[in-house]
């Protein structure tokens, strides 16, 4: 073979070697569906912020016990304030150990969060000097109290079951004598009264409490973003017809109660491994943020890592929001890594329209009236929220009407002291 013939063949090969692998590039679909990783958010921003774990905990009171008075912040900016600076403060020399019977000291300033802080978020609430062995047990109350001869605190975090505490010391002066001035002044703060209930101790404003019930409207937010979101592969995704389901085969999304509410499931084992508490809250605050899920103020409600859920309640001035059909709660369920069950409100309250002025009873009133009619029930917990309902005649309007709560062992309980009703 002449060497330009054998030149011309091997150039020939050549050219048709490169035709095939382009058109094999053109036509290859890879199956990325067998490597996703559920727990991957696709850039999507639904509207709402990015928050951390800390944004989604806060206490839900400040009380400042003088000895003979409580007090308490009648402005949830002011309570957020002093908060985010009692968490910066340096706590040093750490330990845990079995609650100990006193009398107690005279004067205490008392954190109250909404729900059982699980002991493993102790390091990232709050600042230590060191690393320290977290407690298994959960938390809901912290108390501070005062060491007047070396003008120190010390803060004491009480187990649920009121049997072990965490204690730790604050060592600067400047610290100790901002915390005694607003024991001292009782500037932008109401009287509280104390309810001793068979758990942990409650506190309820003395006085009657002036709200205001007020008519917004709701801006809904569109399902479709949720394909990209929670289908590692949207373009398999399938809507029925006539009915706004949508599914890639294995996995499910329902748009219920006229476009107000997503619910999502996909579907895996039964088995279910538990999750590390701070890897489940963490994942699941990750998961949200990744396309701007926080609509509003949310809070931490409860976290179960027993079966992986966790659940946000909707907060409007600092008071929790209410709805008996979920459009106040954002929950999650996670299994083998990946979300399992994801259940939230499509809307975010938005402007105000109207605002009328309501008198709830006084913490006094509720109490008599917690006595008279729950006497068989566990009291967890007693709080002013709102509870929000729709207006048939106005598109997208809803109104938030405080009233009083009840928190029993699995729900909240709406109570009408003066119309002697509950729902």
């Amino acid at each position: 073979m002449k060497y330009e013939t054998a030149k011309s063949f091997i150039l020939i090969v050549l050219i048709l070697t490169s035709l095939l692998l382009s058109v094999a590039i053109w036509t290859y679909q890879p199956n990325y569906d067998q490597f996703q990783d559920m727990s991957y958010v696709h850039e999507v921003d639904i509207g709402g912020k990015d928050l951390s774990r800390n944004d989604l905990i806060k206490p839900a009171k400040i009380i400042f016990d003088n000895g003979y008075t409580y007090y308490g912040f009648n402005d949830d900016q002011k309570r957020s304030e002093l908060f985010q600076d009692i968490a910066t403060w340096t706590l040093y020399d750490f330990q845990v150990r079995e609650i100990e019977e006193n009398n107690g000291p005279n004067q205490v300033v008392e954190i109250v969060f909404p729900t059982d802080i699980p002991g493993e978020l102790l390091s990232s609430l709050f600042t230590f000097n060191d690393d320290i062995n977290t407690p298994n047990w959960s938390f809901r109350r912290v108390l501070i109290t005062f060491n007047d001869e070396e003008q120190t605190l010390n803060l004491s975090f009480i187990s649920v079951d009121q049997r072990m505490e965490g204690i730790a010391t604050v060592e600067r002066t400047d610290n100790y004598k901002s915390l005694q001035n607003y024991l001292l002044n009782h500037d932008n703060v109401i009287e509280y009264v104390k309810y001793e209930s068979s758990g942990e101790p409650i506190y309820l404003p003395k006085d009657p409490v002036e709200m205001t019930s007020e008519t917004l409207v709701a801006s809904m937010i569109e399902p479709d973003p949720f394909m990209d979101v929670l289908f590692s592969n949207p373009a398999l995704v399938k809507s029925n017809i006539g009915e706004a389901y949508f599914t890639d085969g294995q996995r499910g999304m329902k748009i219920l109660q006229d476009g107000k509410q997503l619910e999502f499931i996909n579907p895996t084992e039964d088995l279910v491994e538990q999750i590390d508490v701070i890897d489940l809250l963490d994942r699941s605050v990750e998961n949200i943020s990744n396309h701007k899920g926080w609509t509003n103020d949310y809070l931490l409600e409860s976290i179960d890592n027993r079966l992986n859920r966790v659940k946000y309640r909707l907060y409007y001035e600092g008071y929790p929001v209410f709805n008996y059909q979920n459009l106040a709660t954002i929950e999650q369920q996670w299994r083998h890594n990946e979300l399992y069950q994801y259940t939230r409100p499509l809307l975010y309250l938005n402007n105000v329209l109207d605002t009328e002025t309501v008198q709830l009873s006084s913490g006094e009133e509720v109490i008599r009236y917690i006595e008279e009619h729950f006497q068989d029930e566990t009291i967890i917990d007693v709080s002013i929220g709102y509870y929000l309902s729709f207006l048939d005649d106005v598109d997208n309007s809803f109104t938030l009407h405080p009233s009083w709560y009840v928190r029993l062992a699995n729900n909240w309980v709406k109570v009408d002291v003066d119309d002697e009703g509950s729902e």
